[in-house]
Formats: C-alpha cells, structure tokens, sequence
C-alpha cells in the first residue's frame, strides 16, 4: 500500500509541476476550479476524504472535516489531476 501511495504521489507532483509550468504566471480565478481539483486530489490520496476525521499535527483528532459544497453539479470529487 505505500508503494503504490508514493507513486501518486510522485505523479501528483509531476502533475503540479507541469500546471505550474504551464499557468504559473497566470493571475485571476480562471485556473480555481483546476487548483481546487488538485487539493481534492490530495485530500483522495492522503485519505482525507470531505467529511472524514481530521488527524491534526498535534495527533489531536477532530469533527469532520468542512463539507465540501459544489455549485453548478461541480463534481467535487475528482481525480488528483482535477479532471476526474
């Protein structure tokens, strides 16, 4: 399981790098819903699905986590490359 966890990490990293690489520059919201993919993504692979437990730094665990609400039937859990 943490074989399989690092390599998508590493390509969630590859992925981010080439975002970056290809609207770093780019100021506004239109890269939002992208950007917002990616930390869903995150969330996905670390296991930290909207609604579950939240494991915080201290080892202290909380409530659920915010809900996570999409507009417009905005999947709200998409792939880690925000595409789904």
């Amino acid at each position: 399981m943490s074989f399989l966890r690092a390599q998508a990490l590493e390509h969630f990293v590859r992925e981010i790098e080439a975002f970056k690489l290809d609207h770093g520059h780019e100021t506004g919201h239109a890269c939002d819903d992208k950007i917002q993919g990616f930390r869903l993504g995150l969330e996905k692979i670390l296991g930290n699905q909207p609604g579950s437990v939240a494991v915080r730094p201290n080892g202290v665990t909380g409530g659920p986590l915010g809900q996570e609400m999409g507009t417009g039937g905005t999947d709200l859990n998409p792939g880690h490359d925000g595409n789904g």
